[in-house]
């Protein structure tokens, strides 16, 4: 193995294992120390990778946001446009933002820890709040309640904002 993907190696057992320990202890109830122990490595190491405690949890959030921005909703939705034309158009649509989330949000047994962590993050008041906010429930929520506006011509925001919660509940 050289030395760069060694490097990559550990960068990524350090973030699987913080993720996991994050979610079963919480971020504050989990130490650098035990974090680094259970990724098999050094606590010198969070700081040589990420620098300290939060620049471990920005990454960790990083890691599992990935696959969720590299998809984007937006684009899709952008790209097909033209569905928005027809009722069958409309129905695929919807039908295939709710499966490019349910491939987001499925079970995965490398991370089985990916979905409560989110979650765990935009519930309690530390720097992954903000960053999950940001990157995905504002501008997802806001993408859910325009293909509502667009789709029945209501343009009540608290209808479509109902209409987003449920959509995306």
């Amino acid at each position: 193995m050289t030395q760069s993907t060694e490097q990559e190696s550990t960068r990524i057992a350090l973030i699987k294992a913080a993720g996991k320990l994050f979610t079963e202890n919480g971020i504050a109830g989990t130490s650098i120390r035990e974090i680094a122990k259970e990724a098999g490595t050094d606590s010198s190491m969070i700081k040589y990778y990420f620098g300290n405690k939060d620049g471990l949890i920005k990454a960790v959030i990083d890691f599992v946001l990935e696959p969720w921005e590299s998809r984007s909703l937006t684009s899709y939705v952008r790209e097909n446009e033209h569905l928005f034309a027809t009722k069958d158009g409309q129905r695929q649509l919807v039908a295939e933002v709710i499966a490019l989330c349910f491939e987001f949000m499925a079970p995965d047994p490398e991370l089985p820890w990916k979905n409560t962590f989110l979650m765990q993050c935009t519930q309690h008041n530390h720097i992954g709040r903000q960053t999950v906010l940001e990157k995905i429930v504002i501008p997802d929520s806001t993408l859910f309640m325009e293909i509502f506006s667009r789709i029945t011509g209501n343009d009540d925001a608290e209808s479509a904002h109902c209409w987003s919660l449920t959509f995306s509940g």
